[in-house]
C-alpha cells in the first residue's frame, strides 16, 4: 500500500524476514507478536498468533513461507493522524540452546501504508 485514506479498513499482509532479508519459516513459531504504531513508544494496536487479552488475532496465511495478516479495523484508523504507519514484529522460537529456551527475532521500522487524514473528518456537514 501507499497512501490509505484514515477511516478504513485494512488487510495487512507481512513476510516475515530475517536481518539478512531471508524469509522465516513460521510452523516452529511458538508466539508472534505484531504491534502497529505512528511514533515510536506509542503502540495503536497489538496482535498475537494466540489468544491473548487485549491483542487481536494474527492470521498465519502461509507458515513455511513467512506469511502472516492483520487486519485494522476502521474503528483503530479513524483517529490517525497523517503519516507513516508502521509494525514492529516479534517472534519466538523454541530453541533448547537459548538462556530461556526460546531464540527470539523480530523486525522494526517496517513500513504498512502512508495515512492520509482528513482535516474534516470530526466536522459534521449542516
Amino acid at each position: 500500500m501507499n497512501e490509505t485514506a484514515a477511516n478504513t479498513d485494512m488487510y495487512v499482509r507481512f513476510t516475515v524476514r530475517d536481518t539478512a532479508g531471508a524469509v522465516i519459516d513460521l510452523t516452529g513459531a511458538v508466539g508472534i507478536v505484531i504491534g502497529i504504531y505512528q511514533s515510536v513508544g506509542s503502540i495503536i494496536k497489538k496482535y498475537s498468533k494466540v489468544v491473548a487479552t487485549g491483542y487481536d488475532t494474527i492470521e498465519i496465511i502461509d507458515a513455511v513461507n513467512g506469511l502472516v495478516e492483520i487486519y485494522i479495523p476502521r474503528s483503530v484508523t479513524r483517529s490517525l493522524i497523517s503519516g507513516d504507519l508502521m509494525a514492529e514484529l516479534k517472534i519466538n522460537e523454541e530453541d533448547v540452546d537459548a538462556e530461556d529456551g526460546f531464540f527470539h527475532t523480530g523486525s522494526q521500522g517496517v513500513f504498512i501504508t502512508k495515512i492520509k487524514a482528513s482535516v474534516l473528518r470530526d466536522v459534521q456537514v449542516p
